[in-house]
């Protein structure tokens, strides 16, 4: 819905800067509209409308009327656009083009975003062109440093980048991706310009000194660095950055005592938001977990400075749970489903928990599913999780309820995809137990168009086919499959016996289901097996 949204207000932008009326100074004369000039804004704007409303249907059947009437409208071609982008189609890119042509200057930038994931070339070419027309516009120029960037051209990416800095004067904003574009291009003396030349405007911007020490090093200039890492870090004792810089500079000279001291009073510093700080006791673990019980103490620091962060106590989660310790990362997951009940992706890490320890009991699997199901939103694993206790609880009827609600909701990624399937299957199980093979066959097919070659659901459907008097052509094409992936899987092999003597060809069914007891080892026979094994023998 956010995303929706968002889709929304920047039609709306786009439509309004499309229409707006420009600042005059006196009354201008009345505009004549024609009718079918009336009839077009009336459109227009009901299509604005309708998306303010979240009505997309009738948005997208305003806008395609609209396109049809005058296809040279590159507004209503960019709203089409956008509106195609948001449901994953590839007429997005054809309205971008539409709009782009149109009017060249104000719709260039989404047309070369999206053409550049398929054609990079072609897309530069486009933002090329763009310059031309607007040789100062920094948002082209942002576009080409990121796409000449991404293509490794970093002379191309620099020139760019330095026209902005001409433009704007060096800032906060630009300075910093002129200083990393050097950098990556091997440069590291024009980087240390750069910096030099910002800190001469803004000598107080403790960041870019610890910057300026990092090139030095790199330039074999460890005096001059160590000593500038110094002085910053007497100027700014909490500098989170010179104290990471410092880290970096005792590990090159093999004190990693200093280093583990530096990234200690780098994560308690108060410079820094508590993501950063997560962020850099995960990426310094290798050095912290010398030290026995270090990270563990850092973690708790930060849960009692920030006892309402998801994010501390997903770090604790991760840190207890790489370590095995199942019973502290459940802990964190209960102090931070406390605080927020209402995620249900926190719910989902609890179930992967539980999933991952074997000492794990039913009822905390009950409390998590219940709870996961009640906070599920969208998210269908719950639909699945809660349909499969209901089945332990032997409470049929509502499980089918819970599977059923499930596959209705909208498929938006592989784990719904996933768990569309498993609902499906559960269905087709439950459809059978209860005796309606009508719906359990459509489950079945429906499962199979999101998994064909799923052995477990091939073998099912194979055998109830065989077994109610279905196509038994069809059910030995899907147990032929199943005994191909799995040569030595007693069940498979049973069905595919079976289905053989159903048929009347007794004697390669007797090969088969010799094959399925001989691969029952010392296990204990299956009777059902056993009974199939009886039948077809005795025909021969």
């Amino acid at each position: 819905m956010k995303k929706i949204f968002y889709i929304a207000l920047l039609i709306y932008l786009c439509t309004t800067a499309a229409f707006a009326a420009p600042a005059i100074t006196k009354t201008p004369e009345p505009v004549q509209l024609t009718n079918e000039e009336q009839c077009f804004r009336y459109y227009f704007y009901d299509a604005q409308r309708a998306m303010e409303q979240e009505d997309y249907l009738r948005a997208f059947a305003s806008y395609l009327f609209l396109a049809q009437k005058d296809s040279t409208d590159a507004a209503t071609q960019q709203n089409l656009g956008i509106l195609y982008q948001a449901v994953g189609t590839g007429l997005a890119l054809k309205h971008y083009r539409k709009a782009y042509e149109n009017n060249p200057k104000a719709y260039w930038e989404n047309y070369a975003a999206l053409l550049y994931d398929k054609q990079p070339k072609e897309a530069v070419r486009i933002l090329k062109q763009s310059l031309k027309r607007m040789p100062d516009n920094k948002d082209v120029l942002e576009a080409l440093v990121s796409a000449y960037s991404a293509q490794a051209e970093w002379k191309k990416a620099i020139r760019a980048q330095e026209r902005i800095c001409y433009l704007e004067g060096l800032n906060p904003y630009n300075a910093m991706p002129l200083y990393r574009l050097y950098v990556s291009n091997n440069q590291p003396k024009k980087a240390l310009q750069v910096l030099n030349d910002y800190l001469e405007e803004n000598p107080e911007d403790y960041r870019y000194q610890s910057f300026r020490a990092d090139v030095l090093l790199s330039l074999g200039e460890r005096e001059q660095a160590l000593r500038l890492y110094h002085e910053e870090e007497q100027r700014h004792p909490d500098n989170p950055y010179v104290l990471l810089s410092l880290a970096d500079y005792a590990v090159k000279t093999g004190d990693t005592t200093r280093c583990r001291e530096y990234i200690i009073k780098a994560i308690r510093s108060d410079a820094w938001e508590v993501e950063q700080k997560i962020r850099t006791l995960q990426n310094a673990g290798q050095w912290l977990s010398r030290q026995d019980g270090l990270t563990e103490q850092i973690l708790q620091e930060l849960v009692q400075a920030y006892p309402l962060s998801e994010q501390v106590y997903e770090a604790q989660d991760k840190y207890y749970f790489s370590k095995g310790d199942y019973a502290k990362s459940k802990e964190a997951l209960r102090q931070m489903t406390d605080i927020y009940p209402d995620n249900p992706r926190t719910w989902g890490r609890w179930l992967q928990v539980l999933q991952a320890d074997t000492a794990t009991d039913n009822r905390e699997y009950e409390y998590v599913i219940r709870n996961g199901y009640l906070h599920r939103g969208d998210d269908h694993q719950w639909y699945y999780w809660m349909a499969s206790l209901l089945l332990y609880e032997q409470e049929q009827d509502s499980a089918i309820a819970i599977a059923e609600q499930g596959v209705k909701l909208t498929v938006t990624n592989a784990d719904d995809t996933r768990y569309r399937f498993l609902l499906l299957s559960m269905l087709g199980d439950l459809y059978l137990v209860r005796g309606d093979l009508p719906s359990a066959y459509n489950a079945y097919e429906e499962a199979l168009q999101l998994s064909p070659d799923n052995v477990y659901l091939l073998n099912n459907y194979a055998y109830t086919l065989a077994v109610n008097g279905g196509d038994l052509r069809k059910a030995e094409r899907m147990s032929r499959k199943t005994i191909e992936k799995e040569p030595t899987n007693a069940t498979y092999l049973d069905t595919y016996a079976w289905i053989l003597h159903l048929q009347g060809q007794d004697f390669l069914a007797e090969f088969y289901i010799k094959r399925a007891m001989e691969n029952m080892g010392n296990e204990a026979k299956d009777p059902v097996l056993q009974v199939h094994y009886d039948i077809i023998l005795q025909k021969q």
